[in-house]
């Protein structure tokens, strides 16, 4: 299986992808659930539109849990006030 992200801004001072929301997929005490080699695992900023960041998911019961991390930094100019995104990973067929 392979995942795509997407998010809508969450920054009325700066539109996706921005380096003040990012996000990485990590590793889970299960061991490793993906392949390293074409999944993001390092700190990518968060597209507007889908773009891949994990693929061929191991859906073994010895490896079958990933976590994905968000990093959200407020940018220096930004208003004051709530702040939403909504983010879709969508799975499909590897």
């Amino acid at each position: 299986m392979n995942l795509t992200i997407e998010a809508t801004g969450l920054w009325n001072s700066s539109s996706n992808p921005t380096t003040d929301y990012q996000f990485k997929a990590n590793v889970s005490t299960k061991g490793t659930p993906f392949n390293p080699a074409c999944t993001n695992q390092t700190w990518n900023n968060t597209p507007a539109v889908a773009s891949q960041f994990a693929c061929f998911l191991n859906y073994t019961d010895t490896a079958d849990l990933m976590e994905t991390e968000i990093k959200i930094t407020a940018p220096l100019d930004e208003p004051t006030g709530a702040k939403s995104s909504a983010i879709t990973v969508t799975a499909s067929k590897a």
